[in-house]
Order: C-alpha cells, then sequence, then structure tokens
C-alpha cells in the first residue's frame, strides 16, 4: 500500500509541475502528513524526524542560494517524511541525478550547454568564495534561466527507489 501511495504521489507531483510549473503546497502538505503518518505506523518515526531535519537543511540552503524555488525546497522535505532517512537519500541521489540530466538535455537542445558549463564553473568558483548565497547574475530567479521541472526529477527519485527496493529485496523486478 506504501508503494502506490509514494508512485502516486510522484505521478501526481510530476505531472501538475509539467502542466503548470509549481508544486502546489496542498500537494507537498499531503505528502508530508501522509508521509508522518506512514512512518509512525511503521515505527519508523525517528528516521522519519532525521529525514525532515536533514531535508529542511538541504532545502534551506538551496533555497537560499537560490538553486531552487519554494515548493522545490518543500517537496524535499515532503518527500524525506514520506520516505525516511535511508530511503530519501537514494532517492535524492536518484533526484539530483535525474535533474542534471534534464538541465543537460536542456541546454543542448537550447544551444547553450557551453553556457551551461562556463555558468557551472563560475557558480562553483562563487560557493568556494562566498559560500552558499545567490550570484548575482547566475541563479533559478534569473528570467534568463532554463528551467526544468524539479517535480518530474522528484518523480524519477521516488520512483527509482522504489524500483531499487523492489529489486533489492525480491531479487529481481520482475518477480512477483
Amino acid at each position: 500500500m506504501a508503494i502506490l501511495i509514494y508512485v502516486v504521489f510522484a505521478m501526481a507531483v510530476a505531472v501538475w509541475d509539467l502542466s503548470t510549473r509549481t508544486i502546489p503546497k496542498y500537494a507537498v502538505m499531503s505528502g508530508f502528513v501522509v508521509g508522518l503518518w506512514l512512518q509512525v505506523e511503521a515505527g519508523q518515526w525517528k528516521s522519519c524526524l532525521l529525514a525532515v531535519c536533514v531535508a529542511s537543511v538541504c532545502a534551506v540552503t538551496l533555497f537560499r542560494a537560490g538553486a531552487c524555488g519554494g515548493g522545490d525546497a518543500k517537496l524535499l522535505i515532503a518527500m524525506a517524511a514520506l520516505l525516511g532517512l535511508k530511503a530519501w537519500m537514494v532517492a535524492l541521489a536518484i533526484t539530483f541525478a535525474a535533474a542534471a540530466l534534464m538541465g543537460i538535455l536542456q541546454a543542448l537542445m537550447a544551444g547553450k550547454i557551453i553556457a551551461m558549463g562556463r555558468n557551472f564553473l563560475i557558480l562553483l568558483k562563487h560557493v568556494a568564495t562566498y559560500g552558499f548565497v545567490p550570484h548575482p547574475q547566475l541563479s533559478a530567479k534569473q528570467s534568463s534561466a532554463l528551467r526544468s521541472p524539479f517535480g518530474v526529477a522528484a518523480a524519477f527519485g521516488i520512483v527509482g527507489w522504489v524500483l531499487v527496493s523492489r529489486s533489492a529485496s525480491h531479487g529481481s523486478l520482475f518477480q512477483p
């Protein structure tokens, strides 16, 4: 039952983000509350609490640095509540890999891959020099920035974790 909830949540957020380019508060709050409930029912409230705390630090850091929007940040926290710490870390790695791949593909299609590479190096230098503060010209809030729907990347992360965890527990994704 929990796996169905994870997948439905992931798909709903992805479809909504694709169609509106926003992640609604009520969807994120629903995921958060249902996640807390599932984790408490499973006796995993400590993992859930720790995951939410770690996710909150990550989300606030990314948001304050201008790397993501508020809905994206809240989605990271809702994912943590849904999945607990270990599962969230796996899903987060898949999510960030999917987001990076989506960004690279988007830059390739827009003919901006060289600019993307240059901007990445500029941002690395900026973070090394000033810490996680927004770059004055390069941030997700800039109107000229290429933006990918993070809800889609998060859906890849959640569904990817489901597939990985089922494969690990059953030996194969294709066994009943």
